[in-house]
């Protein structure tokens, strides 16, 4: 940390906290420059309910923080809003809480998709070999050559094992 800096709780040598004054403001009493570069600093991070510490020094307001959880056990918002700043703060979390899941699906659909297109790129393999051998060709390797079917299925398995290796090495199996 650097010289001089503030802070809410320090500790000591001992390892005590000793806590800084830190209090709640209403609206009203805040310094209108102060105001104003509080309510610019949270838009930067967009809309919904967010709290901003700052403290104001010799040079200007100085922000210290910008959480997306202000303390509503303080008294000031809810003093303006009522119950509306009740239902914005639980309107604010089931968006989060539904962002979230619908992240998490998102990421586990992801590996499925991941698995599936893995396993068919190893099933490719044998399915276009086999094609080739249903169309009934008068020239065919099988007709003449003894080791024809051993040396074809030993071909599907080495590419297939191939595959199987790089896309497992690669998280895709």
């Amino acid at each position: 940390m650097s010289k001089n800096h503030w802070q809410i709780a320090k500790r000591d040598a001992g390892g005590q906290a000793k806590f800084g004054a830190a209090r709640a403001v209403p609206l009203d009493e805040v310094p209108a420059d102060l105001l104003a570069y509080a309510v610019a600093a949270a838009n930067l991070i967009g809309d919904g309910l967010y709290g901003v510490d700052m403290k104001m020094t010799a040079r200007g307001p100085v922000v210290i923080e910008v959480n997306d959880n202000p303390n509503i056990d303080a008294g000031n918002e809810d003093s303006v809003l009522g119950n509306d700043m009740y239902r914005i703060v639980l309107r604010d979390l089931v968006r989060r809480l539904d962002n979230a899941h619908g992240a998490q699906v998102t990421i586990r659909q992801n590996e499925v998709v991941k698995r599936l297109a893995g396993w068919g790129a190893i099933l490719a393999v044998p399915t276009m070999v086999f094609s080739l051998y249903g169309m009934n060709f008068d020239v065919m390797p099988e007709l003449k050559w003894r080791w024809s079917y051993p040396t074809v299925m030993l071909g599907i398995v080495a590419v297939s094992a191939y595959l199987h290796r790089r896309l497992k090495r690669a998280a895709w199996l």
